[in-house]
């Protein structure tokens, strides 16, 4: 059995030995209204060891990981969640995601989740990882951050305020927004044990590792349960969360139907 299954806290204990940290959430818990969400997993250090044992064996399976242009942190596979021996992690994962339901009055029953994605990261020194996104990572509609070793100059994690949303566009700039200015990052020195939830949409980045030691987190993607959904048979239907590679594409292509469109209604 993997170790990480060995050792990891069960069932209702694992429940109990998460505390909520802090949350700051879009509606009035914190001053930068980010909606990113911060637990903390008591009595860890044995699920670390495990955990970081388990990093270091996928790397020695996979040395080229799976990582994207630009990144020099390596990266695992992202279906670890696949895996029987993981199982343990991803209770974990759900005792923080039950956490963060029952603060808005959701039950697992009416609002299930399920995990689509896990993935290990290995940030070696000076490693780092650019500002990106989860949206559209295996229709996804959150994502989530366990921190399994994070040494003393080990980097951080920053947040970007979703109100520099519409530079991205290029037809306006934000300095034509300063009266209504706000800070633009969230930035957490995260520890071992720390579990961040946060929605796909949100973009983030880590800071250089500076210290002579590996930081090692799991991510995870998830999946919610349309509260209107239905079953096919055995099929149980899942929200997601589509997006597509090039949106000025899309939006030609959407243009070029409607005027389709136009035509055929002006032909009659």
């Amino acid at each position: 059995m993997n170790r990480v299954a060995a050792v990891a806290p069960q069932g209702e204990r694992i429940a109990r030995s998460l505390v909520h940290e802090s949350s700051i959430d879009s509606v009035n818990e914190g001053p930068h209204n980010i909606p990113i969400f911060h637990y903390h997993l008591r009595r860890h250090a044995a699920v670390d060891r495990a955990l970081i044992a388990a990093a270091y064996r996928e790397r020695e399976n996979d040395r080229d990981g799976k990582n994207y242009q630009g990144e020099t942190t390596w990266r695992s596979q992202d279906n670890l969640h696949l895996q029987p021996s993981y199982a343990s992690l991803l209770e974990i994962i759900d005792a923080a995601i039950e956490v963060r339901w029952r603060a808005v009055g959701w039950s697992k029953k009416r609002y299930p989740w399920k995990i689509c994605g896990l993935w290990a990261n290995i940030a070696g020194p000076d490693d780092f990882t650019f500002e990106h996104l989860h949206m559209g990572h295996a229709g996804s509609i959150f994502s989530g951050i366990y921190y399994a070793q994070v040494p003393t100059g080990g980097g951080s994690i920053r947040v970007r305020s979703p109100d520099t949303f519409p530079a991205s566009f290029g037809r306006t700039s934000l300095t034509q927004y300063k009266p209504f200015d706000m800070p633009r990052w969230w930035e957490l020195e995260p520890k071992a044990g720390d579990i961040l939830l946060f929605p796909n949409w949100l973009p983030h980045l880590v800071t250089p590792n500076r210290s002579k030691k590996d930081r090692i987190a799991w991510v995870f993607l998830a999946q919610i349960g349309a509260p209107y959904r239905r079953k096919s048979g055995d099929k149980l239907e899942w929200t997601r969360s589509e997006y597509h590679p090039d949106w000025l594409q899309a939006a030609e292509t959407l243009v070029a139907e409607f005027r389709r469109c136009l035509a055929r209604t002006r032909r009659k």
